[in-house]
Protein backbone atom coordinates (compact mmCIF):
# COMPACT_ATOMS: atom_id res chain seq x y z
CA UNK A 1 0.00 0.00 0.00
CA UNK A 2 2.89 2.39 0.73
CA UNK A 3 3.67 2.95 -2.98
CA UNK A 4 0.26 4.53 -3.48
CA UNK A 5 -0.36 6.00 -0.03
CA UNK A 6 -1.62 9.54 -0.39
CA UNK A 7 -3.34 8.90 -3.73
CA UNK A 8 -6.84 9.77 -2.56
CA UNK A 9 -8.73 8.28 -5.51
CA UNK A 10 -6.87 4.95 -5.77
CA UNK A 11 -7.95 1.68 -4.18
CA UNK A 12 -4.30 0.85 -3.58
CA UNK A 13 -3.84 4.04 -1.54
CA UNK A 14 -6.28 3.10 1.24
CA UNK A 15 -6.53 0.30 3.84
CA UNK A 16 -8.81 -2.47 2.62
CA UNK A 17 -10.53 -5.16 4.69
CA UNK A 18 -11.34 -8.42 2.89
CA UNK A 19 -14.30 -10.52 3.99
CA UNK A 20 -12.53 -13.78 3.01
CA UNK A 21 -9.58 -13.06 5.30
CA UNK A 22 -11.98 -12.06 8.04
CA UNK A 23 -14.15 -15.19 7.89
CA UNK A 24 -11.17 -17.55 7.52
CA UNK A 25 -9.40 -16.01 10.51
CA UNK A 26 -12.45 -15.90 12.76
CA UNK A 27 -13.86 -19.29 11.78
CA UNK A 28 -17.35 -20.64 12.31
CA UNK A 29 -18.75 -19.82 15.71
CA UNK A 30 -15.60 -18.06 16.84
CA UNK A 31 -15.96 -15.27 19.37
CA UNK A 32 -12.38 -14.05 19.06
CA UNK A 33 -11.36 -10.65 17.75
CA UNK A 34 -9.29 -10.22 14.58
CA UNK A 35 -6.81 -7.34 14.52
CA UNK A 36 -5.52 -5.92 11.22
CA UNK A 37 -2.84 -3.21 10.97
CA UNK A 38 -1.74 -1.09 8.00
CA UNK A 39 1.60 0.70 8.11
CA UNK A 40 3.94 2.72 5.92
CA UNK A 41 7.70 3.01 6.49
CA UNK A 42 7.28 1.62 10.01
CA UNK A 43 4.54 4.11 10.91
CA UNK A 44 1.09 2.71 11.72
CA UNK A 45 -1.53 4.35 9.51
CA UNK A 46 -4.55 2.57 10.93
CA UNK A 47 -5.58 -0.60 12.69
CA UNK A 48 -8.91 -2.22 13.28
CA UNK A 49 -10.32 -4.93 15.50
CA UNK A 50 -13.17 -6.92 14.00
CA UNK A 51 -15.45 -8.96 16.25
CA UNK A 52 -18.28 -11.17 14.90
CA UNK A 53 -21.87 -10.75 16.09
CA UNK A 54 -24.10 -13.82 16.21
CA UNK A 55 -27.87 -14.23 16.03
CA UNK A 56 -27.85 -17.86 14.87
CA UNK A 57 -24.99 -20.33 14.41
CA UNK A 58 -23.29 -18.06 11.84
CA UNK A 59 -22.13 -14.49 12.24
CA UNK A 60 -24.56 -12.02 10.68
CA UNK A 61 -22.45 -8.89 11.25
CA UNK A 62 -19.06 -7.68 12.43
CA UNK A 63 -18.25 -4.79 14.72
CA UNK A 64 -15.16 -2.99 13.44
CA UNK A 65 -13.33 -0.92 16.05
CA UNK A 66 -11.03 1.53 14.28
CA UNK A 67 -7.88 3.14 15.61
CA UNK A 68 -5.97 5.83 13.73
CA UNK A 69 -2.56 6.69 15.11
CA UNK A 70 -2.29 10.34 16.18
CA UNK A 71 0.90 12.13 15.12
CA UNK A 72 3.35 12.59 17.98
CA UNK A 73 1.18 11.41 20.84
CA UNK A 74 1.16 7.72 19.97
CA UNK A 75 -2.48 7.61 21.06
CA UNK A 76 -5.28 6.29 18.91
CA UNK A 77 -8.55 7.82 17.91
CA UNK A 78 -11.42 6.34 15.97
CA UNK A 79 -14.85 4.85 16.36
CA UNK A 80 -16.86 1.68 15.95
CA UNK A 81 -18.68 0.72 12.78
CA UNK A 82 -21.11 -2.17 12.41
CA UNK A 83 -21.08 -3.96 9.04
CA UNK A 84 -23.76 -6.49 8.11
CA UNK A 85 -22.77 -9.79 6.48
CA UNK A 86 -24.71 -11.63 3.79
CA UNK A 87 -24.42 -15.16 2.40
CA UNK A 88 -25.04 -16.69 -1.00
CA UNK A 89 -25.23 -20.46 -1.59
CA UNK A 90 -22.37 -22.21 -3.41
CA UNK A 91 -23.02 -24.75 -6.17
CA UNK A 92 -21.44 -27.64 -4.25
CA UNK A 93 -22.86 -26.82 -0.84
CA UNK A 94 -21.98 -24.32 1.84
CA UNK A 95 -22.20 -20.58 1.41
CA UNK A 96 -20.05 -17.60 0.49
CA UNK A 97 -19.86 -14.63 2.83
CA UNK A 98 -20.05 -11.00 1.71
CA UNK A 99 -19.97 -7.58 3.29
CA UNK A 100 -23.04 -5.43 2.71
CA UNK A 101 -21.73 -1.96 2.03
CA UNK A 102 -23.05 0.29 4.83
CA UNK A 103 -24.03 2.97 2.29
CA UNK A 104 -25.32 1.24 -0.86
CA UNK A 105 -26.05 -2.25 0.61
CA UNK A 106 -24.31 -3.98 -2.32
CA UNK A 107 -22.55 -7.31 -1.71
CA UNK A 108 -18.80 -6.74 -1.82
CA UNK A 109 -15.70 -8.72 -0.85
CA UNK A 110 -13.70 -5.64 0.22
CA UNK A 111 -14.39 -2.47 2.17
CA UNK A 112 -11.98 0.47 2.17
CA UNK A 113 -11.21 2.88 4.97
CA UNK A 114 -11.49 6.57 4.04
CA UNK A 115 -12.09 9.31 6.61
CA UNK A 116 -12.71 6.73 9.38
CA UNK A 117 -15.48 5.00 7.43
CA UNK A 118 -15.45 1.58 5.74
CA UNK A 119 -17.42 1.60 2.46
CA UNK A 120 -17.12 -0.15 -0.91
CA UNK A 121 -14.83 1.38 -3.50
CA UNK A 122 -17.75 2.69 -5.56
CA UNK A 123 -19.20 4.68 -2.66
CA UNK A 124 -15.75 6.10 -1.88
CA UNK A 125 -15.19 6.90 -5.57
CA UNK A 126 -12.00 4.79 -5.72
CA UNK A 127 -10.48 3.28 -8.87
CA UNK A 128 -7.76 0.67 -9.38
CA UNK A 129 -4.35 1.97 -10.38
CA UNK A 130 -4.47 -0.24 -13.50
CA UNK A 131 -7.38 1.82 -14.89
CA UNK A 132 -5.18 4.93 -14.87
CA UNK A 133 -2.40 3.31 -16.94
CA UNK A 134 -1.97 3.71 -20.71
CA UNK A 135 -3.60 1.00 -22.80
CA UNK A 136 -0.31 -0.66 -23.82
CA UNK A 137 0.86 -0.91 -20.21
CA UNK A 138 -2.46 -2.43 -19.12
CA UNK A 139 -2.18 -5.04 -21.88
CA UNK A 140 1.45 -5.78 -20.97
CA UNK A 141 0.54 -6.31 -17.32
CA UNK A 142 -2.34 -8.59 -18.26
CA UNK A 143 -0.05 -10.69 -20.49
CA UNK A 144 2.53 -10.89 -17.69
CA UNK A 145 -0.14 -12.19 -15.28
CA UNK A 146 -1.25 -14.81 -17.82
CA UNK A 147 2.33 -15.93 -18.44
CA UNK A 148 2.96 -16.13 -14.68
CA UNK A 149 0.04 -18.57 -14.44
CA UNK A 150 1.94 -20.72 -16.94
CA UNK A 151 5.23 -20.46 -15.04
CA UNK A 152 6.83 -17.49 -16.84
CA UNK A 153 7.45 -14.96 -14.04
CA UNK A 154 9.34 -12.27 -15.95
CA UNK A 155 8.15 -8.67 -15.58
CA UNK A 156 5.72 -7.13 -18.06
CA UNK A 157 8.45 -5.42 -20.11
CA UNK A 158 10.66 -8.51 -20.51
CA UNK A 159 8.80 -10.39 -23.22
CA UNK A 160 8.40 -9.82 -26.95
CA UNK A 161 7.50 -12.46 -29.51
CA UNK A 162 8.30 -15.26 -27.09
CA UNK A 163 6.94 -18.79 -27.50
CA UNK A 164 4.07 -19.92 -25.33
CA UNK A 165 5.37 -21.54 -22.09
CA UNK A 166 5.11 -25.31 -21.86
CA UNK A 167 2.25 -26.81 -19.88
CA UNK A 168 3.13 -26.69 -16.16
CA UNK A 169 3.34 -30.00 -14.34
CA UNK A 170 -0.04 -30.94 -12.89
CA UNK A 171 -2.13 -28.53 -15.00
CA UNK A 172 -5.02 -30.15 -16.87
CA UNK A 173 -4.67 -30.04 -20.64
CA UNK A 174 -8.05 -28.36 -21.09
CA UNK A 175 -7.05 -25.64 -18.61
CA UNK A 176 -3.73 -25.14 -20.38
CA UNK A 177 -5.41 -24.85 -23.79
CA UNK A 178 -7.93 -22.34 -22.44
CA UNK A 179 -5.20 -20.20 -20.83
CA UNK A 180 -2.96 -20.28 -23.91
CA UNK A 181 -5.90 -19.27 -26.11
CA UNK A 182 -6.53 -16.23 -23.88
CA UNK A 183 -2.80 -15.46 -23.87
CA UNK A 184 -2.52 -15.60 -27.67
CA UNK A 185 -5.52 -13.29 -28.06
CA UNK A 186 -4.07 -10.81 -25.56
CA UNK A 187 -0.65 -10.84 -27.25
CA UNK A 188 -2.23 -10.31 -30.67
CA UNK A 189 -4.15 -7.35 -29.27
CA UNK A 190 -0.94 -5.99 -27.72
CA UNK A 191 1.09 -6.23 -30.95
CA UNK A 192 -1.78 -4.75 -33.00
CA UNK A 193 -1.81 -1.80 -30.58
CA UNK A 194 1.97 -1.40 -30.89
CA UNK A 195 1.73 -1.37 -34.70
CA UNK A 196 -1.06 1.22 -34.51
CA UNK A 197 1.02 3.37 -32.17
CA UNK A 198 4.02 3.20 -34.55
CA UNK A 199 1.83 4.14 -37.54
CA UNK A 200 0.52 7.19 -35.67
CA UNK A 201 4.08 8.25 -34.86
CA UNK A 202 5.13 7.93 -38.52
CA UNK A 203 2.07 9.80 -39.74
CA UNK A 204 2.78 12.63 -37.33
CA UNK A 205 6.46 12.95 -38.32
Amino acid sequence: MSEYAGHTNLVEGHPGLGVRVLTCALGAGSQKCLEVTWSESGRILAKVKARPEFVGPDADAVSIVMGVQCAGSGEEEGGTQRVVLDRTPCHFGGSRVWFLCPRCSCRVAFLYLVDDLFLCRHCHGLVYVSTTLPRLERLARRIARMRATLGDFRPADAFGLDPIPARPHGMHRATYERLTDHLLRAEMEYHDSVRGWIRRLLDAS
